[in-house]
């Protein structure tokens, strides 16, 4: 009998089974080179002083930890500045070294957003923006045969582009059979109503709780700016609005 498929993420579980039936060694997927790239002039590493006008950096801190439970080697390769010779010249040499390229900032409409026109001019880019919120502004693409993800400066829009785009990315890259199957999903009731703005699916921060009785209740968090950290860390659960959904009773 099969006791493991091909394409499952090997957990305790797994190997206790394996380890259990003889079986000391199996094939596995290499792990996934990664390169994390964050872009800005105003941008300061963590534990440094910020300046009038900068602000710390912490995509690349949240980034890595997302990647933790996917044992792939992550190399960082700093903060580049906004100049298209420093963007050029640190693409290339992350894109030779590793498998996947992620950058954060430089990919929307800004004078100094110049990340989507280095990746076009060098390698090329197979989509640019996506109907989500918060997140518009994500990029994929490829340059020397890696693959490019440019997520967005806002840090609410990279962690979340992060967990629903670029995980699943690289759970195909490992091999995992269904990578793209969405985590745990049910149906709450809300607490308040929800009217908005047509045209992109919305992945509010929320908390979810559980009454006495065992019905699932949602509540939005009242800060959902993708520049607002604090709703992410207190949040439990998104709440997920259709593109097309003006009002939520």
């Amino acid at each position: 009998d099969v006791v493991v498929s091909r394409g499952t993420r090997l957990e305790a579980r797994h190997l206790m089974l394996l380890a259990s039936v003889g079986v000391a060694s199996v094939e596995v997927f290499a792990p996934v080179r990664i390169g994390l790239i964050a872009s800005g002039d105003e941008l300061v590493p963590a534990g440094d002083t910020c300046g009038p006008g900068q602000i710390y950096e912490s995509n690349s801190t949240g980034i890595r930890a997302l990647l933790s439970p996917y044992a792939a080697t992550i190399k960082d390769y700093g903060i580049v500045a906004d100049t298209e010779e420093a963007i050029t010249a640190v693409f290339e040499r992350a894109s030779k070294e590793n498998d996947l390229v992620i950058s954060s900032g430089g990919v929307s409409v800004g004078d100094a957003d110049l990340i989507k026109n280095v990746i076009s001019n060098t390698g090329k880019i197979s989509f640019w923006k996506v109907a989500i919120k918060p997140g518009k502004p994500f990029a994929l693409g490829e340059i020397n045969g890696a693959t490019f993800c440019g997520l967005p400066g806002n840090p609410v829009s990279t962690y979340v582009t992060a967990q629903q785009l670029v995980l699943p990315l690289i759970r195909a890259m490992q091999g995992e059979k269904n990578a793209d199957e969405h985590p745990f999903r049910l149906n709450a009731t809300l607490t308040q109503a929800i009217s908005r703005r047509p045209g992109r699916q919305e992945f509010l921060r929320a908390t979810l709780t559980q009454s006495a009785t065992g019905d699932w209740h949602i509540t939005p968090l009242p800060r959902q700016s993708s520049g607002v950290m604090t709703s992410v860390a207190q949040a439990n659960a998104y709440l997920i609005v259709a593109a097309d959904t003006t009002q939520l009773e």
